[in-house]
């Protein structure tokens, strides 16, 4: 790098151009390493408001880790209020800055920060350093699974992704059995996140088994999780069907997702199915046509009544119970005259097309 070049781009950091700020800024960090003589200018100017996004992505860059650059990161993502984009590349940053200290002061905002948004990105930064394969963090990320933001919890699952792979896998497995509800919750989601549809048995039998005594908000968590594996035990039914009379809507919606991955479904299920579309929820309405849907031809004794839900008061409703009978085929032949009135009738567009598509392949 030529000194009077990098010279020129520091002086201009203080100009009272922004415009031209702006520029010295990005040009000092594609420099890279060999810009680390600009760093202290560029710290003073983290106080601009107007600057600080440019100035913390070249501090990331240039990637020195000193100890002011990580002490002004780890203060900027304990602020109470601010960008949310400006924190995370903040956290990024941090990641990249390790040498041997971050992790530690991260954790301890992680742990002792009132600030959701400073916990949130406290687990960020961490799940970037578990990426980089720095001992513990792993172990840190998932202690966020007991924090009391659903937040940073939410935040600590999604971090478990493939930049963290499989060294994740014995600690989330831990967490699958553990004694604590939200724990083994969030283990399952970030595992089966990790693995895929590999251990599909293990993710369903941790969730199923702790799926009593739980508030609305927690049994909606946990069906989530097992509404995304790909197929569940037909043993399953008899524990999912009590919560389709929960009085809570969502919960009753999410058992239907689960249940959905049941195949095939047994008929006292497909009888549940076929009440829940009456039920006041649209939501479940709607998730009850398209479980019905998933099982084809099985489905057939529904006909009847997803005909009479083609009246759906909810366009949304309407689109899926079409879509149901398109599945169930030839067997739902009685529906092509109210299906077809729907196609030139119906004041919604996605439910005449909807509606055409079923006519179209009932009728193959």
């Amino acid at each position: 790098m030529d000194p009077q070049k990098l010279s020129e781009l520091i002086d201009r950091l203080g100009s009272a151009s922004i415009e031209d700020q702006e520029e010295a800024i990005k040009s000092l960090g594609q420099i890279g390493a060999d810009a680390k003589a600009a760093i202290p200018r560029l710290l003073d100017l983290l106080s601009e408001e107007h600057l600080q996004i440019f100035v913390i992505v070249a501090l990331r860059r240039i990637g020195v880790g000193s100890p002011e650059v990580i002490t002004a990161f780890v203060q900027f993502i304990q602020k109470p209020t601010g960008d949310e984009l400006r924190r995370i590349e903040a956290a990024k940053a941090l990641a990249t800055l390790d040498d041997g200290t971050v992790q530690k002061s991260v954790t301890e905002c992680l742990s002792r920060s009132e600030a959701t948004t400073t916990r949130k990105s406290a687990v960020l930064a961490l799940s970037l350093l578990a990426a980089r394969g720095q001992n513990g963090a792993i172990n840190a990320v998932i202690e966020a699974f007991h924090d009391r933001s659903h937040e940073v919890r939410e935040a600590a699952i999604v971090a478990f992704d493939e930049r963290i792979g499989v060294s994740a896998i014995p600690c989330l497995r831990q967490c699958m059995s553990s004694p604590d509800i939200d724990v083994r919750i969030c283990g399952a989601d970030a595992f089966q996140r990790i693995t895929g549809n590999r251990f599909t048995g293990e993710v369903a039998e941790s969730v199923l088994g702790c799926l009593s005594n739980t508030t609305p908000v927690t049994l909606c968590r946990a069906l989530k999780v097992l509404s995304r594996v790909e197929r569940l035990p037909s043993s399953a039914s008899e524990q999912l069907l009590n919560y389709l009379s929960e009085e809570d809507a969502d919960v009753r919606y999410w058992a239907v997702e689960s249940l959905s991955r049941i195949d095939p479904l047994d008929t006292k299920v497909l009888k549940k199915l076929i009440d829940l579309l009456r039920d006041s929820s649209a939501s479940v309405r709607g998730g009850a046509a398209d479980a019905i849907g998933k099982n084809g031809a099985r489905a057939k004794s529904a006909v009847p009544r997803l005909i009479d839900c083609l009246e759906d008061a909810d366009p949304w409703v309407r689109i899926l119970v079409a879509s149901a009978l398109g599945s169930i085929g030839s067997d739902a032949l009685e529906a092509v005259p109210t299906l077809l009135r729907l196609t030139r009738e119906d004041e919604d567009n996605e439910v005449r097309v909807a509606a055409s598509m079923a006519v179209d392949v009932i009728k193959e």
